[in-house]
C-alpha cells in the first residue's frame, strides 16, 4: 500500500472519537471541513494535497478528521447534525477550512480557510508554520476575535444599507458608506463614491442626475486607475447607455491671499 493510500484510509468522521484517540496516542488533530462532492476548492485540495505522499508523511503526527457537507450524497441525520454542530463550534462557514487542534484542550492552534491551488509542499509548509504553544493559541484566538468582529460589522453595515434602501433614505445611505470607507486615500476613494452611486440608483432610478454626478466624481477620484475606473464606466453604461460619462472637474484650489 502506498503512503497516499494509507493516508486516505485514516480519516475519522467523529471529532470526539478522534480526539480520544489523539489523546491516547499523544498526537494533535487535523480537521478538514469540506464539501466533498460539490466544492471545487475542496476537491482540488484533496486531490493535490491530501492524497499526496508528502501529506501522508506530514500527517503521521496527527489524527485526521473529515467533517463533510456533501450535496449529492445525503448523510445520515445524526452525522449531518454532528457535523453542523462541529462547524458552529469552530465558526467555520467556508469550505475548505482546515484546523489544527490541541487534543487535550480542544483549542485551535492553526487555521487555513480556502485553497488557492498551491502545491502540496507549499500548503504543508503553511500548516507546519503553526505551533501548538500557548503564545500561538492566544495569537490565533485574538485573530479569530478580530475576524468575528469584522464579520459582525459587515453584517451590521449590510443591514443598515438595506434599511436605507427600503426607506429610500439616500442621506442615510451616504452616512453608512462614509463610515465604511473612511480613511481611503488616493484612487481608492472612488470605491466609496461608486457605492454611493450604486445606492443612489437603487433608491431612486429616476434620480439619474444625482447618480451621474457621483459617477463623474468617482471617475475623477479613480485617477486613471483602470481597475478602479472600470466598474464606474460599466455602471454608467448599464444605467444610461446613450449618455457620455466624463470626469467631474477638480475642485478649485484656494488661492493664497495677497501679501500672505
Amino acid at each position: 500500500m502506498s503512503a497516499a493510500a494509507w493516508a486516505a484510509e485514516t480519516w475519522h468522521v467523529d471529532l470526539e472519537v478522534a480526539r480520544a484517540l489523539a489523546i491516547k496516542e499523544r498526537k494533535e488533530l487535523l480537521v478538514e471541513f469540506t464539501g466533498s462532492d460539490w466544492s471545487p476548492g475542496c476537491i482540488a485540495l484533496r486531490k493535490q494535497v491530501f492524497d499526496s505522499d508528502d501529506f501522508a508523511r506530514f500527517a503521521r503526527r496527527f489524527v485526521l478528521v473529515r467533517v463533510d457537507f456533501p450535496r449529492k450524497t445525503r448523510l445520515p441525520e445524526e452525522a449531518a447534525n454532528r457535523n453542523a454542530s462541529v462547524a458552529a463550534t469552530f465558526a467555520v462557514a467556508a469550505y475548505p477550512t482546515v484546523l489544527l487542534l490541541d487534543a487535550k484542550s480542544g483549542e485551535v492552534f492553526g487555521r487555513i480557510a480556502g485553497y488557492n491551488g498551491s502545491a502540496a509542499a507549499v500548503y504543508l509548509a503553511e500548516l507546519s508554520a503553526f505551533q501548538n504553544t500557548e503564545t500561538a493559541r492566544l495569537s490565533l484566538r485574538e485573530a479569530e476575535r478580530m475576524r468575528v468582529m469584522q464579520h459582525d460589522e459587515i453584517v451590521r453595515n449590510e443591514r443598515m444599507i438595506e434599511e436605507t434602501i427600503k426607506n429610500r433614505d439616500f442621506p442615510g445611505a451616504v452616512a453608512v458608506i462614509d463610515e465604511i470607507y473612511r480613511g481611503l486615500k488616493g484612487p481608492r476613494r472612488a470605491i466609496g463614491t461608486l457605492n454611493k452611486a450604486i445606492l443612489s440608483h437603487r433608491i431612486d432610478p429616476a434620480a439619474l442626475d444625482r447618480t451621474w454626478s457621483l459617477l463623474r466624481q468617482a471617475l475623477l477620484e479613480a485617477e486613471d486607475d483602470a481597475d478602479i475606473a472600470k466598474p464606474v464606466v460599466e455602471l454608467a453604461r448599464r444605467i444610461a447607455p446613450d449618455r457620455k460619462l466624463e470626469k467631474a472637474k477638480p475642485a478649485p484650489k484656494d488661492k493664497p491671499e495677497k501679501g500672505a
